[in-house]
């Protein structure tokens, strides 16, 4: 391991009894919160008095912005397949649903009756946080006629699709993870994601377990349950989207869909062995999303295979009247997407001093055995930097904080007052934070588009495609069983697992997490490639030749294994 770019977070790791006192210490004494902010740097900024940048809120740059093309007359391809042939996988995919409702074999509402026992049987892996059993076979039923007048609306059509528990699905409670938010409060209707998803014929399953609000990255949620690693059961599923990765590493479901705000999508979908894409700033609409750090957050699938996330990207991106946001955005194709034989031209960034920084030297052993393939198709790698990446990291800490303490706060004090120990913790953090803070970071932000957008836009015309990274400095972590009362804080190896994630996020960029083997203890393995604004055509493209690549193993998990749906 070595110098690196991005500095690894030194603060002790509490849980159980201590983590109690120190929360009960920082309500009542708001210094001690603030020395502890100061230790984080998350004050640094503060200090920075020769920023003159504008200020960024909205992280898609303005040369990338085409609202004009709303009145072009372009006409946003509708997709409801794909050009392409099932990889083989030991997972179930939508290839797998088709071809059982198509060929006879199973209609929808046979296999809801299998889902909901599945849920049911796997109900101590804490991945659902609510279903409702009558919605799924009524919603099957409508399925199962489409298939029997041969008039599906999709290959998605069948399909059994959870949700994480910040959308909004009509009829629930959309309680991010807690006890005490949106108790009562019955969403009257879906949100986007979820209504193009019904739209398409999936079926819609009910709410996945989440982090509490979002605040970090291994779902230790006693509220709900803290889900478990389908290949462990004693290691995280990542997160905040860990109920979401769990759902679908246990096979019960070929996709579900996450939000990532830091690496909410990607980080689950590494520790689980899976496919996950992190969009464009703005790419999927957020109408009917609880926002709780809408300058950094968006919602996205995490799936079984390459074709899973990509006709799920497809169904549920572009513009959406419902959030004004989306209308910058061009319209996408997926055209080159079964372009998988020849990388010619590509141009792919590697800044060594940053993907050096793992704890576990297999993951960059495993990433050299994707670099040989594309090197063989004819990519070249391209060594790069990217400046003040440590001001990033704490400009993006800075600003979620304060975006997710500021959701809670719209909630009321008797909400905070029932946030588990870690997140109460993190609230008074955030209560240290003053509008300079904010302000500088987003400032920051503008900086740091500034530095990529010359990587993939330089002057001499020279610039790179995509920049490769590990999905996560570490693979899952075990879950020692007394963080499972009173959760955990644990800074060190939250920054771990965010390390080569945050960034897509703090500058709107898309990125895709693939699966790129296991470690010695048989936990997966994740790479991650990031593309420029809008560009999720390559990423999905890049995803479908890396799950082509030789010598890369995919295995089903042995502990938690309830994949045998179709059978």
């Amino acid at each position: 391991m070595t110098n690196s770019p991005v500095e690894r977070t030194v603060a002790p790791s509490l849980s159980g009894y201590p983590l109690v006192v120190l929360t009960n210490l920082l309500e009542r004494l708001p210094f001690v919160a603030n020395k502890i902010a100061a230790d984080g740097g998350l004050h640094i900024l503060r200090k920075r008095n020769n920023l003159d940048d504008a200020i960024t809120t909205v992280p898609v740059p303005l040369q990338y912005n085409c609202f004009q093309q709303e009145h072009s007359g372009e006409q946003q391809k509708t997709y409801t397949s794909l050009p392409s042939d099932a990889s083989p996988s030991p997972f179930l995919t939508y290839h797998d649903y088709i071809k059982a409702y198509k060929g006879g074999k199973l209609t929808p509402s046979d296999v809801a009756d299998r889902v909901i026992k599945a849920i049911k049987n796997s109900k101590h892996l804490n991945i659902m946080r609510s279903y409702d059993e009558n919605s799924i076979r009524e919603q099957a039923e409508a399925s199962t006629n489409r298939y029997k007048a041969n008039q599906p609306l999709s290959d998605l059509d069948g399909v059994f699709i959870p949700i994480k528990e910040e959308s909004d699905i009509k009829g629930y409670e959309s309680r991010v993870g807690t006890v005490g938010i949106n108790v009562g409060n019955i969403a009257s209707a879906d949100s986007t994601v979820v209504q193009r998803l019904r739209d398409a014929g999936a079926i819609i399953v009910g709410h996945t377990a989440m982090n509490e609000i979002g605040w970090d990255t291994f779902t230790v949620n006693p509220n709900t349950g803290t889900p478990q690693n389908a290949y462990n059961l004693k290691c995280s599923c990542g997160g905040s989207s860990g109920g979401s990765g769990g759902a679908v590493a246990s096979g019960i479901f070929p996709i579900a869909i996450g939000a990532d705000g830091g690496g909410s999508i990607r980080i689950p979908a590494s520790f689980c062995g899976l496919y996950g894409l992190k969009v464009t700033h703005a790419r999927v609409s957020g109408f009917g999303s609880q926002h709780l750090a809408p300058t950094v957050g968006v919602a996205g699938p995490i799936a079984a295979s390459a074709d899973d996330m990509t006709l799920t990207y497809a169904i549920i991106a572009g513009r959406d009247e419902n959030d004004q946001a989306t209308f910058m955005q061009p319209s996408f194709s997926l055209d080159s997407y079964t372009n998988t034989k020849s990388l010619e031209t590509l141009r792919i960034g590697i800044f060594k001093a940053w993907n050096d920084h793992v704890m576990d030297p297999i993951i960059s052993e495993k990433i050299e055995v994707f670099k040989k393939y594309f090197t063989s198709l004819g990519a070249t790698f391209v060594d790069i930097d990217i400046p003040e990446l440590e001001d990033a990291r704490k400009a993006h800490a800075i600003t979620i904080s304060t975006e997710i303490s500021n959701y809670v706060k719209s909630k009321g004090p008797e909400a905070r007052g029932k946030l588990l120990y870690s997140n109460r913790i993190l609230c008074c953090v955030a209560d240290t934070l003053q509008p300079v803070d904010y302000v500088r970071a987003q400032q920051v932000r503008t900086r740091c588009m500034q530095h990529v957008k010359d990587l993939f836009k330089p002057v001499d015309g020279k610039g790179i495609d995509l920049i490769l990274t590990p999905s996560t400095a570490i693979t899952s972590p075990e879950l020692h069983p007394s963080l499972l009362t009173h959760g955990m804080t644990n800074n060190p190896m939250t920054s771990d697992a965010m390390r080569y994630a945050f960034l897509a996020n703090f500058i709107g960029i898309p990125a895709v997490q693939v699966p790129a083997g296991f470690d010695a203890r048989g936990m997966p393995v994740g790479l991650q490639l990031m593309a420029e604004w809008w560009n999720e055509e390559l990423l999905l493209r890049m995803a479908k030749v890396c799950e082509q690549t030789p010598g890369v193993e995919r295995k089903k998990p042995s502990e938690g294994w309830f994949g045998d749906i179709l059978n």
